[in-house]
Parts: structure tokens; C-alpha cells; sequence
């Protein structure tokens, strides 16, 4: 009796409306129509309303799914009822809230026929976004214990900031008090940073760096960790001498080390070349700014003074440049008498002051051998959200504008 007085006083809305999470019915065919939801339903799409949501999914069901995963997700729907005898389907996709915010939801389904109305699913969803984060960082956190168990080395690294991470058990980074080259005992980024060159693929690189004449294999892997973009490292100590081939050891730690230095450093002034630039920063957008560092009247230096006088010139600014700048920061000959400077993520308000120091520091420079010699620069600089390669020519305009006088520098 009591179970018969229950359903006499049944409430179907408020008992949908206690779910511990959203419930709908939508109709299997056309444009997958929705018959019913309930306010839970709503609230996990950030709508107070059922206008609201219509507005925002549609009132359908492949409008409630994030554009990417719709088709993936009607696929396996469809595989899962196939081969289901009580026609229930388990998907799990992304959402985009009304508020732009994207979650991830797993949904439970079933596939009813119902006479007047047809083919129905009725299903329960709920948003499991912490719930699965929280899975894929202890898996990543064991995903990395083991290659610390196979590799010497095993590192996360955001090459745009030269900053190195540790993962904890919980999947948390933390930053380590040092740049990512210090590893390899370098004061500024390597020369053929095989980091940069898998972040501009998004792909998988490898090389052979060194610690004095100690020789390891470096592959770096990129990887989306909650969409950061980071590189993953692994490294290996090579012990093995017949690897070295005719060569021993030392000899080849030195062959590779002059072959990167060839191929990535300006023999002149020490600065990266455009080699480098091209492999490894052209097709990176970095959080930064720019600046183009030109030799004013570098023709007339050339012709009063001489080749070899203005080559003092282009060396003495390149060294004037770097003890200017931060090491994370890339020093660039850009041009015959220009250099281009990254600058990494810096203090904006810091930018212009780095500028005005290096041009008055070149301003003052002096030349032991050529005492009557006096060298300027003209400097532009920008700043922008999101710098690249397409920025550079906004950076050599403004420098070109600083060139009109001379000894300046114009920011934008």
C-alpha cells in the first residue's frame, strides 16, 4: 500500500529536479530535438533558464556538445546502442558554458521506443572535470616516475621562459631557482636548443649535448599540460665508447659542440644568427618584446674608418647588448648592422629603461685602436601580448624611425 500511495503521489518534475545531476530526453532522430530537462540541467550549462539554454545549445542535443567532440561522440553513441542489448550508451565530451568556460561531462544514455513519440533517449549527466583532472595528474606524476626509472635525467620545461618544472604526487608544478641551461652549465640559452625546435613542430626532436666532455642523448617531446604548453625532456648519459665510432670521446663532444657553434652563433660577434632564428624562434609566438638594435651611419663607419673598424663597432654593441639584457633573453645578429633582442616575458615597465641603457652604454663606448671613432644606435622596441616573427618588421620600423635623428630609441 504504501508503495502504491507513493506513486499516486508521484511528482515526475520534482523528482527529476533531485537528481544528483542533470537528466533530458531528446529525440534519436532529426535535429535531435530536446522534449525535456530538468533545472540541473540548465545550471550545468551556467544558465538560469530554460531560455537561456535554448539560446546557447539550440535545443538540441548536438548544440549541448562542444563543436570538436560532436562527431566522435554521435559515433560512439551510435556503436554503443548497436551493440548493446538494453541500448545504453556511456560517452563522456566537453561542454562550453554560457560563460565560455569549457567542462567535461560524462553521460549516461538509453534508447527507448516510446509509441507516440518514437525513438527517445533519456539520459543522466554530470560534470566530472575536477574528477578527471585530478585522474591525469597522478597518472602524469606516475607517467614521469617511470622515465625517471628508464632516463638520467627527466624534466619539464616552458622554453619560452627558460624556467624548469617538478611535478609533485598531486600533479602540481613548481618551478625550479634556475633557467632550463643551467643543467648544461651554460649562462645563456643553448645554442642548438632542440626544446625550441619541438615547440615550433609540436612535435619530437632529439641531439647530443654535453657537461665538459661527458656526452648525452637529449630527446624532447611536446606536450599540452592543462594547456600549458611544455616540453617534456629525457635524457641519457652515453657510456658507451664503440658508439663514438673513430671517434673518442673528447673529439666527438668537441666535433658536435663546433658544429653547433657554426651553425648557430655569428662567428663575429658571438650573437645567435639568423640560423638559429629561423630553426628555432621564427615560428614561436612569445608573451614578450621586441626590439631592433641598428648601427647608426654604419656605411660611413665602413668607408672613414674601415671594414675592420666597423667590425669593432658590431662586436662591441653585441657585448654591450648582452650584459644588458637577461640570459633567458635571445641577443640575434639580425642584419649586417642590426640586431634583434626576445626579450622573455619581461617587466614592462623595465623594457624602455634596458633600451635607453644600451644605447647610452654604446654611446660612451670607446675604441683603444681608433680613438677618433664614436658609434650610435637607433632602437625600436615593442611590446606586445603575443610577439612573433610577423612583429619584427613593426620593431624595425620603429627603429628606422629612430634612425631619422639618430641615437634613439622609440618604443611602442
Amino acid at each position: 500500500m504504501e508503495k502504491d500511495k507513493f506513486l499516486e503521489d508521484f511528482d515526475g518534475e520534482k523528482f527529476a529536479n533531485n537528481f544528483p545531476g542533470g537528466f533530458f530526453i531528446y529525440e534519436a532522430e532529426g535535429d535531435e530535438r530536446l522534449l525535456y530537462a530538468n533545472d540541473i540541467l540548465y545550471q550545468l550549462w551556467g544558465c538560469e533558464s530554460k531560455e537561456e539554454f535554448s539560446e546557447l545549445t539550440g535545443n538540441t542535443f548536438p548544440g549541448m556538445v562542444h563543436k570538436d567532440d560532436i562527431r566522435r561522440v554521435e559515433i560512439e553513441i551510435h556503436q554503443q546502442i548497436k551493440s548493446s542489448e538494453h541500448k545504453f550508451d556511456n560517452v563522456d565530451y566537453r561542454i562550453v558554458r554560457k560563460d565560455g568556460t569549457v567542462r567535461l561531462v560524462e553521460d549516461f544514455g538509453r534508447l527507448v521506443a516510446d509509441e507516440k513519440y518514437g525513438d527517445l533517449f533519456y539520459v543522466f549527466v554530470m560534470d566530472v572535470t575536477e574528477k578527471i583532472e585530478a585522474k591525469a595528474k597522478r597518472e602524469f606524476y606516475e607517467y614521469i616516475q617511470k622515465l625517471k626509472s628508464i632516463f638520467d635525467i627527466v624534466r619539464l620545461v616552458d622554453v619560452s621562459r627558460s624556467e624548469e618544472y617538478v611535478i609533485d604526487t598531486e600533479g602540481k608544478l613548481t618551478k625550479q631557482p634556475y633557467e632550463c641551461f643551467a643543467v648544461w652549465n651554460k649562462s645563456r640559452r643553448c645554442e642548438n636548443c632542440v626544446s625550441l625546435k619541438a615547440l615550433a613542430k609540436k612535435g619530437k626532436v632529439t641531439k647530443f649535448e654535453f657537461i665538459g666532455h661527458d656526452v648525452y642523448h637529449v630527446t624532447a617531446k611536446y606536450m599540452e599540460v592543462r594547456n600549458q604548453p611544455l616540453i617534456l625532456e629525457m635524457v641519457s648519459k652515453i657510456n658507451d665508447e664503440s658508439l663514438f665510432g673513430a671517434f673518442g670521446q673528447e673529439e666527438f663532444a668537441e666535433a658536435v659542440q663546433g658544429y653547433n657553434r657554426a651553425m648557430y652563433l655569428d662567428s663575429l660577434t658571438g650573437a645567435y644568427n639568423r640560423n638559429f632564428f629561423d630553426e628555432q624562434l621564427k615560428n614561436i609566438n612569445f608573451l614578450s618584446a621586441l626590439a631592433v638594435v641598428e648601427i647608426d651611419g654604419f656605411e660611413e663607419l665602413n668607408r672613414v674608418h674601415g671594414e675592420t673598424a666597423a667590425e669593432h663597432v658590431l662586436v662591441a654593441a653585441a657585448r654591450l647588448i648582452r650584459v644588458s639584457i637577461q640570459k633567458s633573453d635571445a641577443l640575434i645578429r639580425y642584419g649586417d648592422n642590426s640586431f634583434l633582442i626576445v626579450f622573455q616575458l619581461p617587466d614592462t615597465c623595465k623594457v624602455g629603461h634596458c633600451l635607453e641603457n644600451i644605447r647610452t652604454k654604446v654611446e660612451l663606448a670607446e675604441f683603444a685602436e681608433y680613438p677618433q671613432m664614436h658609434a650610435t644606435v637607433s632602437i625600436g622596441g615593442l611590446i606586445c601580448n603575443s610577439c612573433s616573427s610577423r612583429n619584427i618588421s613593426q620593431a624595425q620600423q620603429l627603429a628606422r624611425k629612430a634612425g631619422e635623428k639618430g641615437n634613439q630609441v622609440v618604443m611602442e
